[in-house]
């Protein structure tokens, strides 16, 4: 009897100790601390996607104590890459990304992502009109996707729309001729192209008109200004041609889809009147 007991104590002692164990193992999984030992800024951001969409992939909080967001309830989402970390706990490392789409940011393993654009449900959708064939193609050297998508991440919560982009892909074409980079004036020619293509009312967003104050744009060729701080600064509603110098709400176009266009230094640029080429922009927003 008494080796019995002893067997049953024995049994009842580690099958305590073994759920003791599960319950601490399961705690410290969900609130594990990682600390960062490494990491790199990418400026301009990176766009990024889901790898496998609609299969699980859990967006952490900074040091990987609390999930906050899980990218398969995202599946048309393009992330945008702002900084690398690598996170270390007890001997092991990972890299992790700091992503930000619509409000929504976090780190994320990176061997969930891949580069590039998502294309999931971003086709002809409310912004379809004529077809997008008759769309001029655009010369690839006139376009910095990374530029194209920094504009685009400072309207949080819109949607990339395919025509769209590639209707503001075509604002150089509209504005380049023999002798280089025509003045706004002559840019109707997209205003037109835009108004063609588009069976919908739109927002057009661009520069300032400022008559002599071109500070801003020098500035940004100079590299004095960030990218950041100098469309905040100089964008400006559009009403069709002109613009009403009206100041833009970055974050109240929720909802809109968006394509989105900036000159990169490719495009000749006029340091003295920064009015021409480099940094000139233009988005187009769809409800």
């Amino acid at each position: 009897m008494k080796k019995t007991n002893a067997l049953l104590l024995a049994a009842t002692t580690l099958g305590l100790g073994f759920a003791a164990f599960t319950t601490t193992h399961t705690e410290t999984a969900h609130a594990a601390y990682y600390t960062w030992t490494k990491t790199k800024n990418y400026s301009p951001s990176v766009a990024m996607k889901q790898k496998t969409p609609g299969t699980t992939a859990y967006m952490w909080d900074a040091h990987h104590t609390r999930k906050l967001h899980n990218l398969k309830n995202y599946p048309s989402a393009t992330w945008y890459l702002s900084k690398s970390v690598k996170m270390t706990r007890g001997g092991k490392s990972a890299i992790y990304y700091r992503l930000t789409s619509g409000g929504v940011s976090g780190y994320v393993w990176r061997g969930y992502l891949a580069k590039g654009v998502n294309n999931i449900n971003t086709g002809n959708t409310q912004a379809s009109g004529n077809s997008s064939n008759a769309i001029p193609n655009t010369d690839p050297s006139l376009i910095d996707s990374s530029l194209n998508n920094q504009l685009i991440s400072m309207f949080p919560g819109t949607v990339q729309d395919s025509k769209l982009q590639k209707l503001a892909n075509a604002y150089p074409s509209e504005k380049l001729s023999t002798s280089g980079y025509s003045s706004q004036a002559d840019s109707s020619s997209f205003d037109n192209l835009v108004q063609t293509q588009l069976a919908t009312s739109y927002v057009k967003i661009g520069p300032l008109i400022t008559g002599n104050n071109v500070e801003p744009r020098k500035s940004f060729i100079a590299g004095t200004t960030s990218f950041t701080d100098y469309i905040k600064e100089n964008a400006s509603i559009y009403d069709g041609f002109n613009a009403t110098n009206k100041k833009v709400n970055f974050s109240g176009y929720k909802g809109y889809h968006i394509g989105a266009y900036v000159s990169p230094k490719s495009v000749t640029s006029d340091p003295n009147t920064g009015t021409k080429g480099y940094g000139d922009f233009v988005v187009l927003l769809v409800k």
